[in-house]
């Protein structure tokens, strides 16, 4: 349908919405649903109550993250596919300069995304510890020896060069959403969960604010 269809005003605020329905519901109502399996278990429950285990429990949930976040992201490079418009002059203003600092923003955050995947695991990254209480040890490896929390700026990365590419107010207005939402859903969802579940064993500094101390 991005292909298809015509890059009209009204095509491209259907995208527009598109997209912005299904970051809401991947940071808000993904964030719902952790939030109440953290407190309450609700998830897991749910499928108990229906003859199901936790371990069908869980691999619904990683079918519904998974599908959350492919639409999340694939919903925002269509919003952005329909606002861009291919530059005249590459040589006029910055429009080379745009891209090749869009493109880089975008290799960065997929960089970004492989390392916490390869320090995490499968586990890791579709929040097991929210759906089993045998949680792994915490570890500081890869990608975490540097940042606590390489999502916070690093993981968005790739949303801000598709901004920068596109040069487009409504695609800025949907990166600085996504941005405070995911900022929102570290701080409200993922840290008081995980300051439970590891309590003092969570490090305070990163590796990277540690060294900037060390070298002050």
């Amino acid at each position: 349908m991005t292909i298809s269809t015509p890059s009209t005003t009204f095509y491209q605020t259907i995208f527009l919405v598109n997209a912005l329905i299904w970051r809401l519901w991947y940071s808000l109502g993904i964030g719902f649903v952790l939030d109440r399996q953290s407190n309450k278990k609700k998830w897991t429950r749910h499928f108990i109550k229906y003859g199901e285990g936790t371990e069908e429990a869980w691999r619904q949930w990683k079918g519904l993250y998974h599908l959350s976040m492919t639409m999340c992201y694939a919903s925002f490079v269509a919003a952005a596919f329909k606002m861009y418009n291919l530059p005249p002059d590459w040589t006029y203003g910055m429009a080379l300069l745009r891209h090749v600092v869009g493109c880089a923003l975008i290799a960065l955050q997929l960089w970004t995304v492989v390392s916490i995947y390869e320090s995490l695991g499968e586990f890791g990254w579709f929040f097991g510890d929210f759906f089993f209480d045998h949680a792994p040890k915490l570890t500081y490896s890869g990608i975490y020896r540097f940042l606590n929390n390489p999502e916070r700026v690093l993981g968005l990365a790739g949303v801000w060069g598709i901004a920068i590419i596109t040069w487009s107010k409504a695609i800025f207005f949907l990166a600085l959403l996504s941005h405070i939402l995911t900022l929102a859903f570290i701080q409200f969802i993922e840290r008081p969960h995980m300051q439970k579940l590891y309590g003092q064993s969570l490090r305070q500094d990163s590796g990277l604010s540690k060294s900037l101390k060390r070298s002050l």
